[in-house]
């Protein structure tokens, strides 16, 4: 799966992410490898203990190499306050760990926490350990559901989305809309738009004032942000959502996926989205942005260290609007997570480490390394970031969609061919004229039925 720089596995490097192109390999950890059957079984579950005691222990963790600098931080930060845990931190390349993972959990000397956006088929396979007596006993289970989705597996090991906790974030992605301050001030926006239909005024508005009303690329398939951004305000959030988790009877077929698809045709034929868009990969998207061209810019929150370098305060962000003004905001996100394999012989110190990446110390390393939206609860305070500036926004729309618990996954994340197969190569038919809305709408769902079998 995939999707964004931040990439929709979640594999953030310090200040430039991945490309879209390799987060088709990144994003499902555990999709291939050894059935659980094939490893040997595991201890019985530890008594839960959520006090750490004097005794020296190792925990072995694994990490993408492109979170080095982050895991390599939070590290050094827990072994400071815990002296008594030395943490042994092992990168793997990051296009590899997603098939690597299976095998590294089923070998004789597995890690006690994985990196581990999303689950695959390690549920089924018996690989991770369940989580849920520990959101009991840590206050988990108290954090907003959007939170927790996307590493909630149903009893069936295969519907995400529900049931069971496996995993655990220590930070998340986010997507929105970035404006050019002094552009935008020029066409007359005096505060962020409140609906949908005030933001398309706002795209006209630039249009005719021979400005790119909105930079984007499509070359990777990120006019996706753009699109999801649309469909989350005008379809019902849940049915969504359950299609993004493979939930059986699941359609993309729902009010507001066609609407998108017939805004994002009428967007380009409007001029709205720059010339040759299909032939811009995101890397150079954001530079015309930077360069000054583009009133907005659809992505993501792995961007705002960036723009806060590259265009001090003139740069700022706001959350795609709703529908109709007061409705509650919806925005995707993914969380980059980590996993304990069942077969750890350190659950409850590895439970420790998840529950300390709630509190304020790792949650600010989170967002000064890698730009990632922090962990935790709506109610703690937000890691200080320079007043005025974008990552400001950034964390203020996070901590508005978390009291409204308005996240949503990414239409990439629903299964892990989804994006290359059907929903680059169709929105860039959907761009060029070359489909039409509905036809797009029934080619993602034709794609996403042949994969699940259905």
């Amino acid at each position: 799966m995939n999707r964004f720089p931040f990439n929709h596995s979640g594999y953030p490097s310090p200040r430039i992410y991945a490309s879209a192109a390799l987060l088709a390999t990144c994003f499902v950890l555990g999709c291939c490898g050894a059935p659980g059957a094939d490893q040997p079984e595991a201890d019985p579950l530890p008594e839960i203990s959520t006090e750490l005691g004097a005794e020296e222990v190792t925990l072995e963790v694994v990490a993408g190499s492109c979170d080095e600098a982050l895991m390599q931080a939070l590290a050094d930060a827990f072994m400071e306050e815990n002296p008594q845990v030395t943490i042994d931190l092992t990168l793997d390349d990051c296009t590899q760990l997603p098939a690597n993972a299976p095998r590294l959990m089923a070998s004789d000397d597995p890690p006690d926490l994985i990196r581990l956006s999303t689950l695959g088929t390690a549920v089924q396979d018996g690989q991770l350990t369940n989580l849920d007596r520990y959101a009991e006993a840590y206050g988990w289970d108290q954090l907003p559901e959007t939170q927790r989705e996307l590493l909630r597996v149903s009893d069936d090991g295969h519907t995400r989305g529900d049931g069971s906790l496996y995993g655990m974030p220590f930070g998340f992605g986010l997507t929105g809309v970035y404006f050019n301050k002094a552009k935008a001030e020029a066409i007359g926006m005096s505060q962020p738009p409140t609906t949908v239909e005030e933001f398309e005024t706002l795209l006209a508005e630039a249009e005719a004032a021979g400005e790119t009303p909105m930079m984007a690329s499509n070359q990777d398939g990120l006019v996706a942000y753009a699109y999801q951004g649309l469909a989350n305000q005008f379809a019902d959030r849940d049915a969504l959502a359950q299609w993004i988790y493979t939930a059986p009877e699941a359609s993309f077929d729902i009010d507001g996926t066609l609407q998108a698809a017939e805004d994002i045709q009428r967007w380009v034929e409007a001029g709205y989205f720059p010339d040759g868009i299909n032939s811009l990969n995101q890397d150079q998207a954001l530079g015309q942005f930077i360069d000054g061209e583009g009133v907005f810019y659809y992505s993501g929150n792995w961007r705002a260290a960036t723009l806060d370098e590259q265009m001090p305060d003139n740069a700022g962000f706001f959350l795609m609007p709703p529908a109709e003004a007061g409705d509650p905001q919806v925005a995707m996100s993914a969380p980059a997570g980590m996993a304990v394999p069942r077969r750890s012989d350190q659950i409850n110190v590895a439970a420790y480490f998840l529950n300390w990446l709630q509190t304020d110390a790792p949650r600010a390393l989170q967002v000064q390394i890698s730009g990632l939206a922090p962990a935790g609860s709506p109610d703690q305070a937000m890691p200080e970031v320079p007043a005025g500036s974008v990552s400001e926004a950034v964390l203020q729309a996070w901590a508005d969609l978390n009291e409204g618990d308005g996240l949503i996954a990414f239409l990439a994340d629903a299964t892990a061919g989804i994006n290359t197969s059907a929903l680059i190569p169709e929105l860039q038919l959907l761009v060029e004229g070359r489909t039409s809305p509905e036809e797009f709408v029934a080619a993602v769902q034709d794609a996403y039925e042949q994969e699940l079998g259905s």
